[in-house]
């Protein structure tokens, strides 16, 4: 065998690779692990990391999950950046293991920065992925704490609990009954 001949087989083996490589398409990504749902899911979480790093409200806000439609107001802990490190996902929730620099802003103090990494749920609602409902006011943490917060549902009637409010009751639609001021 001639060396131009040699060369020329090499040339065809190694562009042969590559066209391989191309049809192959996203074969890399698959491998690591980045198919269909994970995919969309890990879209959906850039995008709410993103408006919040950005202190994007209307942003973030698109990302709660709609049986706790609450407009998420920036706080005073500031995220500065995040990585999603990895997502594993069951069925209809996910959750990500992320990593995020962030610091706590006050009127009085701003605190150094600190990396935290973090477990962040997701789940499935109506094709969507959205944050998993969490506890958002300071009474909801409370609760959380000693195991009596339960995530609220769509269409789901309040209980007797979630409506006892100072002796009077507050029905669905914001009336109230004796025992309570408006």
């Amino acid at each position: 065998m001639s060396k131009k001949w040699m060369a020329g087989l090499a040339v065809v083996l190694v562009a042969g690779g590559a066209g391989v490589m191309a049809l192959g398409g996203m074969s890399w990504i698959d491998e690591m692990g980045l198919r269909g749902e994970e995919r969309r899911v890990r879209s959906r979480m850039e995008g709410y990391w993103q408006a919040r790093v950005a202190e994007d409200v209307d942003k973030m806000s698109k990302y709660a999950h709609p049986a706790q439609p609450i407009v998420p107001q920036p706080g005073t802990l500031i995220t500065e950046a995040f990585e999603i490190e990895g997502i594993a996902l069951d069925g209809e929730r996910a959750v990500a293991t992320t990593k995020i620099r962030t610091h706590i802003k006050h009127t009085q103090f701003t605190s150094k920065s600190k990396e935290i990494t973090l477990e962040d749920p997701w789940v499935r609602f109506d094709g969507t992925w959205y944050r998993e409902p969490r506890p958002t006011t300071l009474q909801d943490m409370m609760k959380s704490l000693r195991g009596e917060w339960v995530p609220p549902t769509i269409g789901a009637a309040p209980s007797a609990a979630e409506t006892e409010n100072d002796g009077g009751t507050v029905v669905p639609g914001g009336s109230a009954t004796e025992g309570e001021s408006k």
